[in-house]
């Protein structure tokens, strides 16, 4: 209990720390906690693109995008090969789309640091887009849109329909997923030419926490140096319209409930 309370600890200090790096132009980008004592490392990538950044049509494009990474192969493994290595290890690698900033996730033992760095980066910068995945991982987005959201998780569909309320002018509105017309839409060549223009030097900061070498931090450095350079060009968000007295939305469906 003492070392789960010791992590929660860590993973707060550093998400609070890449929060205000990832707002912010400042230099390195590179978030460390050292914890020489401890077994495990923690890896917290936040790329500064969320649903905002997604094109008119193609709503959903940056959460799948990201999907592709959590959820899909490498340049060098395909996905069910990446799965067959991180299981021995009780490692993991995840990603996390919101509607700002996206964060891919790694927990290693230290004992595979090398052999687990080298598949987690492969996966940021040079994801394999394979078709199949990319069929997968869409399908799974439209059946959430589809079925899990409109039918069976009323929570989160309530608090879609009050982003919907809120910001009716302002990319909030959009599920961060997106919406069934915009996963439609999308091609494998919209994930490759988002990814290229949003995976980029200036956009990621990286976040490291745990029982690492010092001299890691080198090949990490090395590492986002063959990233593009990117561009900085940030989405201008409107001020949102404010409500006019009380205003309120009803969402039917049709289910047993």
């Amino acid at each position: 209990m003492k070392l789960r309370a010791y992590f929660i600890t860590v993973y707060l200090l550093l998400t609070l720390m890449l929060t205000t790096f990832a707002n912010s132009q400042q230099t390195p980008r590179i978030v460390e906690v050292s914890l020489p004592n401890s077994p495990l490392v923690s890896f917290r990538v936040v790329v500064r693109t969320g649903s905002i950044n997604d094109p008119a049509g193609k709503e959903g494009l940056n959460a799948l995008t990201s999907a592709m990474i959590g959820e899909g192969g490498s340049k060098s493994l395909t996905y069910q090969e990446i799965v067959s290595k991180l299981y021995p290890w009780a490692a993991s690698i995840d990603a996390r789309a919101d509607k700002e900033v996206t964060t891919i996730i790694g927990e290693v033992h230290r004992d595979h640091l090398q052999a687990f760095y080298k598949i987690f980066w492969e996966l940021i910068a040079l994801p394999r887009f394979d078709a199949e995945d990319f069929a997968r991982i869409k399908d799974e987005h439209l059946n959430y849109l589809k079925n899990t959201l409109r039918g069976n998780d009323d929570e989160n569909l309530g608090k879609s329909g009050l982003n919907l309320l809120m910001y009716s002018n302002h990319p909030y509105r959009t599920v961060v997923a997106g919406t069934v017309q915009g996963l439609t839409a999308m091609t494998l060549e919209d994930i490759k030419a988002f990814h290229r223009a949003m995976y980029s030097q200036n956009r990621i900061v990286f976040g490291i926490a745990g029982g690492y070498p010092k001299e890691f931090i080198d090949q990490v450095k090395k590492d986002l140096a063959s990233l593009p350079a990117g561009t900085s060009t940030d989405v201008l968000l409107p001020v949102a319209s404010q409500p006019s007295g009380v205003e309120g939305m009803i969402i039917q469906k049709d289910n047993r409930a």
